[in-house]
C-alpha cells in the first residue's frame, strides 16, 4: 500500500491513473489501516512497547513524554542549560546528551544502581528514599533552566513537594521552564489521581506560571496522555527562533 506521506509523486500517479472514485477508496483505506502503523514505526512507539522502554526507533533512550511533548522540545537549543529531573530515567540519557548540566533525584535506588553505570560526567544523581529527605544542602542557592516533575508519588519526593520546592527554593532559573508529566491525571476515573494533578496544576497557576499542554501517545503506552509545560514570560523555549520540525 503507497504512502503518501512520505511518497507524494507516486500519490500524483495514481491520481491519474486511477478513477476518483477508486483513488479517493485507496487512499482512505491507507490513511486508515497505515497511519497507525508508520506512526508506531516512526516514533519508536512500537520498538518501546515491546522493549517495555522509552526509546526511538534506532533504540536510543527518550525522554517518557508525550510524542507532541517532545517533538516539540527535541527542536531546542540547550547548550550550556542546566536540567533538574524530580525522577531520574531515559530522560536523563536524553538530557545529559544536549544540556550542560543535568541534577536527577530518584526514589529507587535499584533503578538508580542501573542509571549510574550509563550516564556521563555531567550528570549527577541522587537518592531520595522518603520525602522526608532534606534536598536543602543540594538545591538551596541553585537555579536550573529546565526543571522536569515526572517522579512517581510512592517514592521518595512525590509531586506536590517538588512543586513547592521549586517555588520555595526559587530553583526556576529566569527564562526557564517546568516540564510536568503526566498532568492529566485519571479524568476518567476522578479521584486521588485526578486530585493530585488539579492540586499541581492550580498550585503553579497560583504563582504566576502559564501553562501549556501537549497531549498523545507516549512511548509503550496505550492511553492518551499528557505533559504539561508551566513558564513566564520570557521563558527560552518559546522564543521561536527555531524553523518547525519534526523529531523523527
Amino acid at each position: 500500500m503507497p504512502d503518501w506521506t512520505t511518497n507524494p509523486r507516486l500519490a500524483e500517479r495514481l491520481q491519474k491513473l486511477l478513477p476518483l472514485s477508486v483513488y479517493s477508496a485507496l487512499r482512505n483505506f491507507a490513511a486508515a489501516f497505515l497511519t497507525p502503523v508508520l506512526f508506531s514505526k516512526r516514533t519508536g512507539h512500537f520498538r518501546s512497547s515491546l522493549r517495555a522502554r522509552s526509546i526511538d526507533r534506532n533504540g536510543h533512550p527518550i525522554p517518557w513524554y508525550t510524542y507532541p511533548a517532545f517533538d516539540f522540545l527535541a527542536g531546542k537549543d540547550y547548550a550550556g542549560k542546566r536540567v533538574l529531573e524530580f525522577g531520574a530515567g531515559h530522560s536523563t540519557l536524553w538530557w545529559m546528551r544536549r544540556a550542560a548540566e543535568v541534577v536527577g533525584i530518584e526514589g529507587s535506588e535499584e533503578w538508580l544502581r542501573v542509571l549510574q553505570t550509563h550516564v556521563a560526567k555531567n550528570v549527577t544523581l541522587h537518592l531520595m528514599r522518603t520525602a522526608n529527605d532534606d534536598l536543602r544542602p543540594l538545591l538551596k542557592g541553585r537555579q536550573f533552566d529546565l526543571i522536569v516533575i515526572d517522579g512517581p508519588d510512592g517514592t521518595g519526593c512525590n509531586r506536590a513537594q517538588a512543586a513547592e520546592f521549586i517555588v520555595d527554593f526559587n530553583l526556576l532559573a529566569p527564562g526557564g521552564a517546568i516540564i510536568f508529566d503526566d498532568s492529566e491525571g485519571s479524568f476518567d476515573t476522578p479521584g486521588n489521581e485526578w486530585q493530585k494533578s488539579a492540586q499541581n496544576v492550580n498550585y503553579f497557576r497560583e504563582h504566576g506560571f502559564s501553562r501549556v499542554d501537549f497531549f498523545g501517545y507516549a512511548p509503550a503506552q496505550l492511553q492518551w496522555r499528557c505533559t504539561s509545560i508551566f513558564f513566564k514570560h520570557p521563558c527560552f523555549l518559546f522564543e521561536g527562533k527555531e524553523a518547525p520540525r519534526k523529531s523523527t
